[in-house]
């Protein structure tokens, strides 16, 4: 209750002051919240708030600008922070202080992390922790667990657990509800094992993290849930993702929780893969416009996409298709999905162009396995197959 009321006070105090005011008074108040956010890496709330932030409130202070940075890189926009960040990390890199040359290489982890650059990321990292002053306590967790998720992804995985151990250490420092390991580095792991179509280990860790949440972190068990559902129905297991969704509908209660975007878009997966087209489509319809630009509204719509695919609505398809080309939200490239590279394939397939659907898939399944992305790699190269058999050339 206590957290529940400080947090409302920053955020009421937040709102009032970007209302108007001078840019120091603004930066003045603003400040305690960023660094809250931050702390707790509250990556939405913290990137909603620098996106209100006027520009001349934003050069004040160098906080802003690595804020700003952290909290687009934490919900994969770095394409965005490619665009202006450069010149700011030179700057930084030449500081005689320590701690904003950590926080350029920390940055530059992230963004070669979801660049898939990943020996540049563990460079950039390793170069973060060996700048960064200890008292820089989520810049280390940040560096130390961007090194562990890229050595989880190679495989590396007596490497990787010395990295987690390494960010739990620092996370330990913290009050249990801001520690940060506990959100991402369990999470990733169980995602890595699914990546390399290890489907049941990826499983077994979800329940595991499932087990072990501490109570100020039990609001997380229904996102991890949510991952559950999508893995069984990976599996072909769909009444174990019915199931799941069911947990995940109690735990929901009829009210809004951080994680209730991607119980949307479990459902409608789930409604899909059982053969119910027409309630999917209702459903991914009656809540896409009320996502507006967040994160999940891309896969929700992707869902939607795979309806009209299956209706032969081939035009709509190909629009959204198009649409997400632009977007400066690449979630999906971000987090090792290939759902709408698969779904351009399919359309290519489904309208003929078997010649472009084997050039499509061959090229992602040799990026696939560059990065030891295997289940995507199988899944991409099933397509392959059959583009190339449809060509005559099997």
């Amino acid at each position: 209750a206590a957290m529940l009321l400080r947090d409302r006070a920053f955020q009421e105090a937040a709102d009032y002051a970007l209302i108007g005011g001078e840019p120091s008074w603004i930066a003045s108040v603003i400040r305690p919240w960023c660094e809250h956010l931050a702390l707790r890496s509250d990556f939405e709330s913290l990137g909603a708030l620098m996106d209100r932030l006027p520009d001349e409130v934003v050069e004040t202070h160098p906080d802003f600008h690595y804020w700003r940075a952290i909290a687009h890189l934490g919900i994969a926009r770095h394409l965005s922070v490619i665009e202006w960040f450069p010149p700011i990390e030179e700057a930084w890199l030449e500081s005689s202080d320590s701690l904003l040359r950590g926080r350029a290489h920390t940055c530059r982890s992230l963004i070669a992390w979801l660049s898939g650059l990943h020996a540049e990321a563990v460079a950039a990292a390793d170069a973060a922790l060996a700048t960064l002053p200890s008292s820089a306590l989520t810049e280390r967790m940040y560096a130390a667990t961007t090194k562990a998720r890229v050595l989880f992804r190679e495989g590396d995985d007596e490497a990787a657990v010395i990295a987690t151990r390494q960010a739990e250490q620092l996370a330990a420092q913290l009050p249990m509800d801001e520690q940060w390991a506990w959100r991402t580095l369990a999470m990733d792991r169980a995602n890595a094992y699914a990546q390399r179509g290890d489907l049941h280990s990826a499983i077994t860790k979800y329940r595991l993290i499932i087990s072990e949440l501490p109570e100020s972190l039990r609001f997380l068990e229904g996102f991890y849930r949510c991952r559950l559902v999508s893995l069984a129905i990976e599996q072909g297991k769909l009444e174990s993702a019915a199931v799941e969704y069911a947990h995940v509908e109690r735990l929901l209660e009829g009210e809004w929780r951080l994680w209730h975007l991607w119980a949307i878009v479990a459902r409608a997966r789930l409604l899909i893969a059982e053969g119910r087209m027409e309630e999917a489509e209702a459903w991914a319809t009656s809540h896409v416009k009320a996502m507006r630009r967040m994160p999940g509204k891309s896969q929700l719509v992707m869902q939607l996409a795979r309806v009209w695919l299956h209706h032969g609505e081939y035009a709509m398809v190909r629009s959204w298709l198009s649409d997400l080309d632009g977007t400066p939200y690449p979630w999906i490239d971000a987090f090792g999905e290939i759902g709408h590279q698969q779904l351009q394939i399919d359309l290519d397939l489904a309208e003929g162009r078997y010649a472009e659907a084997a050039e499509r898939a061959e090229s992602l399944v040799h990026a696939a396995e560059a990065m030891r992305k295997w289940s995507e790699w199988i899944t991409l190269s099933v397509r392959w197959a059959v583009a190339v058999s449809l060509l005559g050339d099997a």
